[in-house]
């Protein structure tokens, strides 16, 4: 039947016509987007929850080194991060279930640098200029530069255009402002 959920279930409105969307008819969440997103920036910006990362879960190898780097010459590291079945030392390296220590794969980038060679300093402020510098470029903001996904691409719009984009938005959010 088309009873109530269960208590604590959220479900979408159903579709007045299943052939074509009502595009007035809108779920609104209760948290938003920016909240959510906020939410997991705060998690990653917590250097406890950085420190318990280990190697092979990084996305760059150079930087958790660097990072690892940087609270050991602060002496906010532990020696050993609590795991969850997985034993790593201060360095990141696995160590087995035979008690034998096992070098994680690195990348030649990386095996170049013993753990404790890595700079911290300027890391973040170096990667956030050279962002900048390359997303001015018009390549980059109108498309066709061969950048991966992840970046925003902005197409070059006249005005009438805008508005009229601007206006479905308005009209599928079913708002009128």
């Amino acid at each position: 039947g088309t009873g109530a959920p269960p208590e604590g279930v959220v479900m979408s409105p159903e579709p007045s016509h299943a052939s074509s969307p009502d595009y007035s008819q809108t779920c609104k969440p209760g948290m938003s987007i920016y909240t959510i997103l906020k939410y997991i920036r705060s998690t990653f910006d917590t250097p406890e929850v950085l420190d318990m990362v280990p190697l092979e879960a990084s996305g760059n190898p150079g930087a958790w080194h660097a990072w690892r780097a940087h609270r050991r010459k602060h002496g906010k590291l532990a020696d050993q991060k609590p795991g969850s079945g997985d034993d790593f030392d201060a360095d990141g390296v696995r160590n087995s279930s035979s008690g034998k220590a096992e070098e994680p794969t690195l990348s030649p980038t990386t095996a170049t640098r013993q753990p404790g060679q890595w700079n911290w300093d300027g890391v973040w402020e170096d990667r956030v200029q050279k962002g900048v510098a390359a997303s001015l470029s018009e390549p980059v903001l109108y498309g066709g530069s061969g950048v991966p996904d992840e970046m925003i691409h902005f197409l070059a719009m006249e005005e009438t255009d805008v508005e009229s984009v601007k206006d479905n938005i308005r009209r599928t959010l079913g708002s009128t402002a």
